[in-house]
Protein backbone atom coordinates (compact mmCIF):
# COMPACT_ATOMS: atom_id res chain seq x y z
CA UNK A 1 0.00 0.00 0.00
CA UNK A 2 1.51 3.67 -0.41
CA UNK A 3 1.93 6.33 2.16
CA UNK A 4 1.86 9.80 2.30
CA UNK A 5 5.46 10.96 1.20
CA UNK A 6 6.69 13.23 4.18
CA UNK A 7 9.74 15.45 2.75
CA UNK A 8 12.74 16.12 5.49
CA UNK A 9 13.99 19.35 5.06
CA UNK A 10 16.58 21.56 7.14
CA UNK A 11 14.80 23.42 10.05
CA UNK A 12 16.05 26.85 9.61
CA UNK A 13 15.79 28.48 6.67
CA UNK A 14 16.37 31.88 7.48
CA UNK A 15 17.15 34.11 10.77
CA UNK A 16 16.83 37.82 11.03
CA UNK A 17 16.13 40.26 13.22
CA UNK A 18 13.81 43.37 12.31
CA UNK A 19 13.65 46.46 14.63
CA UNK A 20 10.68 48.49 14.63
CA UNK A 21 9.96 51.42 17.46
CA UNK A 22 6.86 53.02 18.25
CA UNK A 23 6.94 55.61 20.41
CA UNK A 24 4.31 57.05 22.32
CA UNK A 25 3.79 61.04 22.30
CA UNK A 26 5.05 61.28 25.76
CA UNK A 27 7.62 58.96 25.75
CA UNK A 28 11.38 60.15 25.40
CA UNK A 29 13.70 58.81 23.16
CA UNK A 30 14.64 55.20 24.06
CA UNK A 31 18.10 54.76 25.01
CA UNK A 32 20.38 52.89 23.05
CA UNK A 33 21.08 50.15 25.23
CA UNK A 34 17.31 49.70 26.56
CA UNK A 35 16.91 48.98 22.86
CA UNK A 36 19.86 46.72 22.41
CA UNK A 37 18.02 44.83 24.99
CA UNK A 38 14.83 44.90 23.82
CA UNK A 39 15.91 43.36 20.20
CA UNK A 40 17.83 40.59 21.93
CA UNK A 41 14.66 39.59 23.98
CA UNK A 42 13.00 39.17 20.96
CA UNK A 43 15.23 37.03 19.29
CA UNK A 44 15.67 34.92 22.51
CA UNK A 45 11.86 34.21 22.39
CA UNK A 46 11.86 33.36 18.97
CA UNK A 47 14.54 31.08 19.48
CA UNK A 48 12.76 29.55 22.60
CA UNK A 49 9.18 29.01 21.20
CA UNK A 50 11.26 27.16 17.51
CA UNK A 51 13.34 25.30 19.84
CA UNK A 52 11.05 24.32 23.07
CA UNK A 53 8.20 21.81 22.95
CA UNK A 54 5.44 23.29 25.99
CA UNK A 55 3.54 20.83 27.35
CA UNK A 56 0.64 22.73 27.73
CA UNK A 57 0.25 24.82 24.20
CA UNK A 58 -3.43 26.91 26.28
CA UNK A 59 -0.63 28.20 28.78
CA UNK A 60 2.79 28.01 26.94
CA UNK A 61 3.80 28.53 23.43
CA UNK A 62 7.00 26.24 22.17
CA UNK A 63 6.03 24.46 18.75
CA UNK A 64 9.27 22.30 17.75
CA UNK A 65 8.60 18.90 17.09
CA UNK A 66 9.63 16.48 20.02
CA UNK A 67 9.32 13.55 17.88
CA UNK A 68 11.60 15.31 15.26
CA UNK A 69 14.18 17.31 16.60
CA UNK A 70 15.02 20.66 14.63
CA UNK A 71 11.44 21.03 12.94
CA UNK A 72 7.93 22.85 13.80
CA UNK A 73 5.04 20.51 15.01
CA UNK A 74 2.27 20.55 12.82
CA UNK A 75 -0.09 19.22 15.92
CA UNK A 76 1.45 22.83 18.05
CA UNK A 77 0.68 25.05 15.30
CA UNK A 78 -2.96 23.88 14.60
CA UNK A 79 -3.75 24.04 17.67
CA UNK A 80 -2.87 27.22 18.34
CA UNK A 81 -4.46 28.32 15.38
CA UNK A 82 -7.79 27.19 16.26
CA UNK A 83 -7.04 28.58 20.17
CA UNK A 84 -6.51 31.92 18.44
CA UNK A 85 -8.43 32.47 15.23
CA UNK A 86 -11.68 34.27 14.50
CA UNK A 87 -14.49 31.76 13.43
CA UNK A 88 -17.24 33.59 13.09
CA UNK A 89 -16.89 32.92 9.41
CA UNK A 90 -18.18 29.25 9.84
CA UNK A 91 -21.66 28.26 11.21
CA UNK A 92 -21.72 28.10 14.51
CA UNK A 93 -24.10 25.40 16.60
CA UNK A 94 -24.98 24.95 20.05
CA UNK A 95 -25.01 22.38 22.43
CA UNK A 96 -28.88 20.67 23.10
CA UNK A 97 -27.52 20.32 26.93
CA UNK A 98 -25.11 22.70 28.16
CA UNK A 99 -25.06 21.32 31.81
CA UNK A 100 -23.35 18.01 30.42
CA UNK A 101 -20.00 16.47 30.58
CA UNK A 102 -20.05 16.88 26.61
CA UNK A 103 -20.19 21.01 27.76
CA UNK A 104 -17.04 20.17 30.00
CA UNK A 105 -15.08 18.27 27.56
CA UNK A 106 -15.85 19.31 24.08
CA UNK A 107 -17.76 22.75 24.37
CA UNK A 108 -20.88 24.24 24.61
CA UNK A 109 -20.02 25.32 20.85
CA UNK A 110 -18.55 24.26 17.83
CA UNK A 111 -17.90 25.43 14.72
CA UNK A 112 -19.41 23.57 11.61
CA UNK A 113 -15.77 23.53 9.43
CA UNK A 114 -16.46 20.79 6.75
CA UNK A 115 -18.56 17.33 6.24
CA UNK A 116 -18.47 16.03 9.77
CA UNK A 117 -16.05 18.10 11.28
CA UNK A 118 -16.18 20.88 13.69
CA UNK A 119 -13.90 23.13 15.97
CA UNK A 120 -14.68 22.92 19.65
CA UNK A 121 -14.85 26.22 21.35
CA UNK A 122 -13.34 24.75 24.43
CA UNK A 123 -10.16 25.08 21.98
CA UNK A 124 -11.08 28.39 20.40
CA UNK A 125 -10.71 31.77 22.44
CA UNK A 126 -9.10 29.56 25.56
CA UNK A 127 -5.53 30.70 25.85
CA UNK A 128 -4.45 31.70 29.09
CA UNK A 129 -2.67 35.28 28.02
CA UNK A 130 -1.02 35.85 31.62
CA UNK A 131 0.37 32.21 31.93
CA UNK A 132 2.07 32.54 28.31
CA UNK A 133 3.24 36.02 29.20
CA UNK A 134 4.65 35.00 32.30
CA UNK A 135 6.48 31.88 31.05
CA UNK A 136 7.91 34.00 28.16
CA UNK A 137 9.05 37.37 30.63
CA UNK A 138 8.55 35.70 34.46
CA UNK A 139 8.50 38.26 36.98
CA UNK A 140 8.25 40.83 35.05
CA UNK A 141 5.44 39.61 33.05
CA UNK A 142 3.30 42.61 33.46
CA UNK A 143 5.87 45.16 32.39
CA UNK A 144 6.19 42.99 28.55
CA UNK A 145 3.55 42.05 26.07
CA UNK A 146 4.47 39.81 22.91
CA UNK A 147 2.08 39.48 19.86
CA UNK A 148 3.71 36.01 18.11
CA UNK A 149 2.50 35.50 14.29
CA UNK A 150 2.57 31.95 12.21
CA UNK A 151 1.75 31.43 8.85
CA UNK A 152 2.87 29.58 6.17
CA UNK A 153 4.80 31.18 3.15
CA UNK A 154 2.90 29.30 0.68
CA UNK A 155 -0.88 28.00 0.54
CA UNK A 156 -2.61 25.59 -1.21
CA UNK A 157 -6.39 24.43 -1.76
CA UNK A 158 -8.04 21.60 -3.74
CA UNK A 159 -10.32 23.04 -6.38
CA UNK A 160 -12.21 20.37 -7.48
CA UNK A 161 -15.03 21.80 -10.47
CA UNK A 162 -17.39 18.63 -10.99
CA UNK A 163 -20.96 18.76 -12.17
CA UNK A 164 -23.10 15.52 -12.20
CA UNK A 165 -26.17 14.88 -12.74
CA UNK A 166 -27.94 11.91 -10.91
CA UNK A 167 -31.64 10.76 -11.31
CA UNK A 168 -32.80 14.32 -12.78
CA UNK A 169 -30.34 16.32 -10.03
CA UNK A 170 -27.52 18.26 -10.96
CA UNK A 171 -24.98 18.40 -7.69
CA UNK A 172 -21.76 20.00 -8.39
CA UNK A 173 -18.46 19.82 -6.57
CA UNK A 174 -16.87 23.50 -5.61
CA UNK A 175 -14.75 24.32 -3.35
CA UNK A 176 -16.25 27.66 -2.48
CA UNK A 177 -15.59 28.19 1.33
CA UNK A 178 -11.95 28.39 0.57
CA UNK A 179 -10.61 32.10 -0.31
CA UNK A 180 -7.84 30.76 -2.46
CA UNK A 181 -10.24 28.56 -4.85
CA UNK A 182 -13.09 31.39 -5.09
CA UNK A 183 -10.38 33.51 -6.64
CA UNK A 184 -9.26 30.83 -8.41
CA UNK A 185 -12.57 30.13 -10.18
CA UNK A 186 -13.21 33.72 -10.45
CA UNK A 187 -9.91 33.86 -12.61
CA UNK A 188 -10.14 31.20 -14.88
CA UNK A 189 -13.53 31.80 -15.52
CA UNK A 190 -14.31 29.98 -18.82
CA UNK A 191 -11.30 27.87 -18.74
CA UNK A 192 -12.74 25.83 -16.27
CA UNK A 193 -13.47 22.26 -17.76
CA UNK A 194 -15.80 20.25 -16.00
CA UNK A 195 -15.01 17.49 -14.05
CA UNK A 196 -11.22 17.96 -12.76
CA UNK A 197 -10.19 18.33 -9.81
CA UNK A 198 -7.20 21.64 -9.54
CA UNK A 199 -4.62 22.01 -7.22
CA UNK A 200 -3.69 25.54 -6.69
CA UNK A 201 -1.06 27.19 -4.42
CA UNK A 202 -0.97 30.87 -3.77
CA UNK A 203 2.19 32.64 -3.31
CA UNK A 204 2.67 36.50 -1.67
CA UNK A 205 6.06 37.28 -4.04
CA UNK A 206 6.21 35.44 -6.55
CA UNK A 207 4.32 32.17 -8.58
CA UNK A 208 4.81 29.18 -6.19
CA UNK A 209 6.32 26.99 -8.43
CA UNK A 210 7.76 23.04 -8.22
CA UNK A 211 6.33 19.79 -7.77
CA UNK A 212 3.19 18.30 -5.79
CA UNK A 213 2.40 14.70 -4.67
CA UNK A 214 -0.95 14.00 -4.01
CA UNK A 215 -2.88 10.92 -2.48
CA UNK A 216 -6.09 10.32 -3.51
CA UNK A 217 -8.27 8.05 -0.19
CA UNK A 218 -11.49 6.59 -1.68
CA UNK A 219 -14.00 4.29 -0.25
CA UNK A 220 -17.48 2.69 -1.29
CA UNK A 221 -20.22 1.64 1.76
CA UNK A 222 -23.25 -0.91 0.62
CA UNK A 223 -26.32 -1.71 2.14
CA UNK A 224 -27.96 -4.29 0.41
CA UNK A 225 -31.48 -3.67 2.84
CA UNK A 226 -33.36 -1.72 5.44
CA UNK A 227 -32.36 -4.40 7.28
CA UNK A 228 -28.85 -5.50 6.17
CA UNK A 229 -25.68 -4.43 7.92
CA UNK A 230 -23.49 -2.13 5.69
CA UNK A 231 -20.02 -2.80 4.04
CA UNK A 232 -17.16 -1.11 2.69
CA UNK A 233 -14.42 -1.46 0.29
CA UNK A 234 -11.32 1.13 0.67
CA UNK A 235 -9.50 1.16 -2.35
CA UNK A 236 -5.82 1.24 -1.79
CA UNK A 237 -4.15 5.14 -1.16
CA UNK A 238 -3.30 6.20 -5.09
CA UNK A 239 -0.11 8.15 -5.10
CA UNK A 240 1.13 10.15 -7.62
CA UNK A 241 3.25 13.46 -8.72
CA UNK A 242 1.93 16.67 -10.74
CA UNK A 243 3.92 19.92 -11.15
CA UNK A 244 2.24 23.63 -11.05
CA UNK A 245 1.80 25.99 -13.41
CA UNK A 246 2.30 29.55 -13.56
CA UNK A 247 -1.58 31.20 -13.55
CA UNK A 248 -0.58 34.07 -14.96
CA UNK A 249 2.29 37.02 -13.79
CA UNK A 250 0.77 39.29 -12.40
CA UNK A 251 -1.01 39.25 -9.06
CA UNK A 252 -4.47 38.39 -8.52
CA UNK A 253 -6.12 39.93 -5.39
CA UNK A 254 -2.42 40.78 -4.31
CA UNK A 255 -1.27 37.11 -4.28
CA UNK A 256 0.52 34.82 -7.49
CA UNK A 257 -1.62 31.84 -8.39
CA UNK A 258 -0.42 28.32 -9.78
CA UNK A 259 -2.27 25.18 -10.33
CA UNK A 260 -2.15 21.36 -11.22
CA UNK A 261 -4.58 19.42 -12.44
CA UNK A 262 -5.36 16.03 -10.17
CA UNK A 263 -5.98 12.78 -12.61
CA UNK A 264 -8.78 10.88 -10.71
CA UNK A 265 -7.66 6.58 -10.43
CA UNK A 266 -10.52 4.98 -12.78
CA UNK A 267 -12.38 3.57 -9.81
CA UNK A 268 -13.22 7.36 -8.34
CA UNK A 269 -16.92 8.02 -9.52
CA UNK A 270 -18.33 11.58 -8.51
CA UNK A 271 -22.08 9.74 -9.35
CA UNK A 272 -21.80 6.97 -6.44
CA UNK A 273 -20.42 9.83 -4.18
CA UNK A 274 -23.84 11.67 -4.79
CA UNK A 275 -25.79 8.56 -4.19
CA UNK A 276 -28.79 9.59 -6.15
CA UNK A 277 -31.98 8.20 -4.81
CA UNK A 278 -30.05 6.32 -1.95
CA UNK A 279 -27.51 8.16 0.25
CA UNK A 280 -24.15 8.56 -0.68
CA UNK A 281 -22.75 5.39 -1.30
CA UNK A 282 -18.46 6.34 -1.34
CA UNK A 283 -16.46 8.89 0.34
CA UNK A 284 -13.55 11.01 -1.59
CA UNK A 285 -10.26 12.96 0.04
CA UNK A 286 -7.20 13.88 -1.41
CA UNK A 287 -4.29 15.27 0.22
CA UNK A 288 -1.93 17.41 -1.42
CA UNK A 289 2.06 18.24 -0.77
CA UNK A 290 3.96 20.45 -2.27
CA UNK A 291 7.31 18.92 -2.19
CA UNK A 292 9.50 21.45 -3.32
CA UNK A 293 10.91 24.90 -1.18
CA UNK A 294 8.55 26.50 0.02
CA UNK A 295 6.63 23.73 0.97
CA UNK A 296 3.28 23.34 2.56
CA UNK A 297 0.36 20.83 1.97
CA UNK A 298 -3.99 20.43 1.76
CA UNK A 299 -6.56 18.37 2.04
CA UNK A 300 -10.16 17.89 0.67
CA UNK A 301 -13.28 16.06 1.48
CA UNK A 302 -15.66 15.42 -1.26
CA UNK A 303 -19.57 15.26 -0.04
CA UNK A 304 -22.70 16.23 -1.60
CA UNK A 305 -24.89 16.21 1.49
CA UNK A 306 -24.04 17.73 4.66
CA UNK A 307 -25.77 15.35 6.74
CA UNK A 308 -23.28 13.12 8.50
CA UNK A 309 -25.21 11.46 11.67
CA UNK A 310 -21.86 12.43 13.41
CA UNK A 311 -18.97 14.95 13.83
CA UNK A 312 -15.25 14.34 14.36
CA UNK A 313 -14.23 17.08 16.63
CA UNK A 314 -10.14 16.57 16.76
CA UNK A 315 -8.36 18.22 19.75
CA UNK A 316 -4.80 17.99 18.43
CA UNK A 317 -1.54 18.38 20.87
CA UNK A 318 2.35 18.51 20.35
CA UNK A 319 2.79 14.92 19.68
CA UNK A 320 -0.60 14.07 18.48
CA UNK A 321 -4.89 14.22 18.62
CA UNK A 322 -7.78 13.30 20.95
CA UNK A 323 -10.38 12.95 18.17
CA UNK A 324 -14.44 13.40 19.87
CA UNK A 325 -17.01 11.01 17.73
CA UNK A 326 -20.12 12.95 18.63
CA UNK A 327 -24.15 12.44 17.87
CA UNK A 328 -25.02 15.14 15.50
CA UNK A 329 -28.08 16.21 17.60
CA UNK A 330 -26.11 16.96 20.44
CA UNK A 331 -25.61 20.44 18.60
CA UNK A 332 -28.64 22.14 17.12
CA UNK A 333 -28.55 25.25 14.62
CA UNK A 334 -29.04 28.47 16.69
CA UNK A 335 -32.67 29.12 17.66
CA UNK A 336 -34.07 25.31 16.54
CA UNK A 337 -34.07 22.00 17.23
CA UNK A 338 -32.43 21.13 13.97
CA UNK A 339 -29.01 19.11 14.41
CA UNK A 340 -25.57 21.54 13.14
CA UNK A 341 -25.62 18.91 9.54
CA UNK A 342 -29.24 20.32 9.12
CA UNK A 343 -30.96 16.55 8.86
CA UNK A 344 -34.39 16.76 9.32
CA UNK A 345 -36.09 14.62 11.72
CA UNK A 346 -39.53 13.07 12.17
CA UNK A 347 -41.07 14.74 15.31
CA UNK A 348 -43.70 12.18 15.37
CA UNK A 349 -41.26 9.82 16.36
CA UNK A 350 -40.68 8.47 19.84
CA UNK A 351 -38.12 9.74 20.57
CA UNK A 352 -38.25 11.96 17.72
CA UNK A 353 -35.85 10.22 14.93
CA UNK A 354 -33.56 12.90 15.21
CA UNK A 355 -32.80 12.56 18.56
CA UNK A 356 -32.25 8.23 17.89
CA UNK A 357 -29.08 6.80 18.58
CA UNK A 358 -26.48 6.06 16.15
CA UNK A 359 -24.37 3.28 15.54
CA UNK A 360 -20.79 3.15 14.59
CA UNK A 361 -20.50 0.10 12.77
CA UNK A 362 -16.24 0.37 12.19
CA UNK A 363 -13.17 3.54 12.81
CA UNK A 364 -10.76 2.81 10.18
CA UNK A 365 -7.96 4.19 10.40
CA UNK A 366 -5.00 5.23 7.65
CA UNK A 367 -1.57 5.42 8.98
CA UNK A 368 1.91 5.65 7.61
CA UNK A 369 1.88 1.65 7.74
CA UNK A 370 -1.58 1.09 5.99
CA UNK A 371 -5.15 0.84 7.16
CA UNK A 372 -5.58 -0.09 10.35
CA UNK A 373 -9.31 -1.08 12.75
CA UNK A 374 -9.46 1.21 15.55
CA UNK A 375 -13.06 0.53 16.85
CA UNK A 376 -16.31 -1.22 16.14
CA UNK A 377 -20.09 -1.71 17.17
CA UNK A 378 -20.11 1.76 18.77
CA UNK A 379 -23.72 3.47 19.64
CA UNK A 380 -23.72 6.81 20.45
CA UNK A 381 -27.17 8.46 21.86
CA UNK A 382 -27.80 11.96 22.66
CA UNK A 383 -30.45 10.69 25.32
CA UNK A 384 -27.31 9.84 27.60
CA UNK A 385 -24.86 12.03 29.24
CA UNK A 386 -21.89 9.96 28.94
CA UNK A 387 -18.53 10.87 27.19
CA UNK A 388 -15.91 7.87 27.49
CA UNK A 389 -13.50 6.31 25.55
CA UNK A 390 -15.19 4.84 22.31
CA UNK A 391 -13.88 1.36 24.01
CA UNK A 392 -16.53 1.76 26.59
CA UNK A 393 -19.75 2.49 24.49
CA UNK A 394 -21.14 -0.18 22.99
CA UNK A 395 -23.01 -1.44 25.93
CA UNK A 396 -24.06 0.95 27.59
CA UNK A 397 -24.58 3.73 24.80
CA UNK A 398 -22.42 7.21 25.35
CA UNK A 399 -23.48 10.34 23.65
CA UNK A 400 -20.03 10.74 22.39
CA UNK A 401 -16.86 9.37 22.75
CA UNK A 402 -13.20 9.44 22.38
CA UNK A 403 -9.72 8.15 20.63
CA UNK A 404 -6.49 8.46 21.03
CA UNK A 405 -5.08 8.11 17.81
CA UNK A 406 -1.30 7.23 16.57
CA UNK A 407 1.19 10.05 15.97
CA UNK A 408 0.91 8.71 11.96
CA UNK A 409 -2.66 9.02 12.12
CA UNK A 410 -3.82 10.92 8.37
CA UNK A 411 -6.98 9.98 8.30
CA UNK A 412 -9.93 8.43 10.09
CA UNK A 413 -13.08 6.88 8.42
CA UNK A 414 -16.35 6.08 10.29
CA UNK A 415 -19.00 3.98 8.93
CA UNK A 416 -22.07 5.16 10.71
CA UNK A 417 -25.92 3.72 10.99
CA UNK A 418 -28.70 5.59 11.98
CA UNK A 419 -31.06 3.55 14.30
CA UNK A 420 -34.05 5.14 12.65
CA UNK A 421 -36.80 4.12 9.60
CA UNK A 422 -37.23 8.37 8.99
CA UNK A 423 -37.16 8.69 5.16
CA UNK A 424 -35.52 11.74 6.49
CA UNK A 425 -32.06 10.73 7.60
CA UNK A 426 -29.41 8.80 5.61
CA UNK A 427 -29.85 5.08 6.56
CA UNK A 428 -25.59 4.95 6.38
CA UNK A 429 -22.80 7.43 6.33
CA UNK A 430 -19.46 7.03 5.49
CA UNK A 431 -17.88 10.09 7.20
CA UNK A 432 -14.26 10.06 6.85
CA UNK A 433 -12.24 12.96 9.10
CA UNK A 434 -8.76 14.44 8.16
CA UNK A 435 -5.57 13.93 10.36
CA UNK A 436 -3.52 15.04 8.04
CA UNK A 437 -0.35 17.01 8.71
CA UNK A 438 -1.04 20.40 6.67
CA UNK A 439 -1.10 24.47 7.58
CA UNK A 440 -4.35 25.47 9.74
CA UNK A 441 -6.88 27.09 7.85
CA UNK A 442 -6.35 30.23 9.70
CA UNK A 443 -2.96 31.66 10.78
CA UNK A 444 -1.59 31.81 14.44
CA UNK A 445 -1.78 35.11 15.93
CA UNK A 446 -1.36 35.28 19.81
CA UNK A 447 -1.57 38.70 21.17
CA UNK A 448 -0.76 39.04 25.20
CA UNK A 449 -1.68 42.35 25.49
CA UNK A 450 -5.65 41.55 24.35
CA UNK A 451 -5.24 40.42 28.84
CA UNK A 452 -5.35 44.06 29.33
CA UNK A 453 -8.65 45.17 27.24
CA UNK A 454 -6.02 46.81 24.60
CA UNK A 455 -8.44 46.04 21.16
CA UNK A 456 -5.11 47.41 19.06
CA UNK A 457 -1.58 47.03 19.71
CA UNK A 458 0.22 48.96 22.08
CA UNK A 459 1.76 51.92 20.95
CA UNK A 460 4.95 51.76 23.10
CA UNK A 461 8.50 50.81 22.12
CA UNK A 462 8.67 47.57 20.35
CA UNK A 463 11.26 45.21 18.75
CA UNK A 464 10.68 42.31 16.09
CA UNK A 465 12.60 39.24 14.91
CA UNK A 466 11.33 36.79 12.25
CA UNK A 467 12.58 33.50 10.86
CA UNK A 468 11.47 30.51 7.77
CA UNK A 469 11.61 27.41 9.60
CA UNK A 470 10.02 23.94 8.54
CA UNK A 471 7.85 21.43 9.61
CA UNK A 472 7.57 18.09 8.24
CA UNK A 473 5.38 19.39 5.84
CA UNK A 474 5.22 23.22 5.66
CA UNK A 475 7.36 26.33 5.22
CA UNK A 476 6.39 28.96 8.13
CA UNK A 477 7.31 32.52 8.68
CA UNK A 478 7.22 33.21 12.14
CA UNK A 479 7.37 36.60 13.45
CA UNK A 480 7.84 37.58 17.28
CA UNK A 481 7.22 41.46 18.47
CA UNK A 482 7.83 42.42 22.24
CA UNK A 483 6.20 45.61 23.68
CA UNK A 484 7.55 47.15 26.47
CA UNK A 485 5.99 49.30 29.02
CA UNK A 486 7.53 52.30 30.94
CA UNK A 487 6.46 50.47 34.14
CA UNK A 488 4.00 47.36 34.93
CA UNK A 489 0.25 48.08 33.46
CA UNK A 490 -1.37 46.36 36.65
Amino acid sequence: MQSIELVVVGFVIVFFIAITFYVAGALSAQPQAQQAELNVMAQQILQRITTYSAYNLSQDVGVADPNAPGYLSDYAIDYLAMASAQLSGYPACYMNKTQSELASTVGSTVYLVGYGYVIPNLIQGTLNLTAIARNLFGNNYNRYDVEIQIKPLVRMAICPYVTVTVSGKSVTFKNTGSPICRQFYSAMGQSLTNGTVYIVARGSSANPSGNVIYTVYYCTIQQSSSNSKSASTCYPPYTTRTALAPLGSSPIGGYYYSYAVAQMPTYVSFTQIVGGSSPPSAALVIYAQKVDYPYSATFYVFNSTPVSLIYGAPFPGNTATRLYLIHDADYLQPGTTTPCDGRLANPSGNPPSGRSANGIRYITLYTSQGLVNYGSNITLNPSSQQVQPCGLCQNPSCTACWLDLPTDALLALVSVEANSNSVNIPKVALVPIPLFPAPPATDVDIKTWLRWGFSTAPQVYAASAWGVFNSLTTTYLVNVTVYEYPGPVR
